[in-house]
């Protein structure tokens, strides 16, 4: 006999995007309860849907260590980039 694991809905009420789009959590909605019935809106409206699933820890620090590197590269690149503006513009 096997096991069966139960699958657990998070609560969290947002989530932001990597292009910056904040999402909602569809279990605080209001309206209608079934899953397929959101669905259906959201595609009659056109709206954006966003199906996601939880990271095991070591995705999650492999992600955390991504963005740290990512982010550092690309601070580093901004304002390099501004240093030099500064130093072609005459005082």
């Amino acid at each position: 006999m096997t096991r069966r694991r139960r699958i657990r809905i998070v609560e969290a009420p947002l989530a932001i995007a990597s292009d910056g789009t904040v999402l909602v959590n569809v279990g605080h909605s209001d309206g209608p309860s079934d899953p397929r019935a959101i669905f259906d809106r959201a595609f009659a409206g056109g709206d954006s849907i966003f199906i996601g699933v939880a990271v095991r820890p070591k995705e999650l620090a492999f992600i955390k260590r991504g963005i740290d590197n990512h982010g550092a590269e690309l601070a580093s690149r901004i304002l390099g980039g501004r240093q030099r503006r500064r130093e072609k513009t005459p005082r």
